[in-house]
């Protein structure tokens, strides 16, 4: 098992100057200006969260969480559905838009936290069965958020996992039990 993906692809464009996180499951690295939030990290072999903040002087213009987390897809498909993205659309007809994060194909939705803008983008790697989510409040169209992003690559190892059939792929079943 390799590293799955296209990541490898995002690999040969990375900015690899400036300070270097390096967790388990993504590595990034960031220029001048951006900070770790050192209350907002956690590094396994099934989950890697972290928050960079951009700020001028005391004040967080952005912030960017980044998370890769071994699971089920039902977070995934939670996101798709209370973002208002059609699963089929996306699944079989390819006809949702997706960026390319860290290596990882994601669809990307925005919302408001506590009256902040937020931008999140949500992949899913189904062959490491990894779900990736980046989320950036505050001044997520600042060019700095771009280029922060751009260095970043998610480390996910293929093991052959399968999500669960889609809805439509399923077979229909019914509670009703006849004695």
């Amino acid at each position: 098992a390799g590293v799955s993906g296209p990541q490898s692809e995002a690999d040969g464009s990375r900015d690899t100057s400036g300070t270097h996180l390096e967790m388990k499951l993504w590595d990034i690295y960031y220029p001048e200006g951006w900070t770790e939030n050192e209350d907002y990290k956690g590094d396994s072999e099934t989950s890697s969260y972290g928050q960079l903040d951009y700020k001028q002087g005391d004040t967080v213009l952005a912030a960017v969480n980044i998370s890769a987390t071994v699971e089920d897809c039902n977070d995934y498909r939670d996101f798709l559905h209370t973002s208002g993205i059609d699963a089929h659309a996306l699944a079989v007809d390819k006809t949702v838009e997706q960026k390319n994060i860290g290596g990882v194909p994601c669809v990307f939705s925005e919302t408001t936290s506590w009256g902040e803008p937020v931008l999140t983008y949500m992949g899913r790697d189904v062959g490491s069965g990894t779900t990736v989510k980046v989320s950036i409040s505050g001044e997520y169209s600042d060019p700095a958020v771009e280029k922060l992003i751009s260095n970043l690559a998610f480390h996910l190892k293929d093991t052959g996992n399968e999500d669960y059939p889609w809805p439509w792929e399923g077979e229909a079943f019914t509670t009703d039990h006849e004695h």
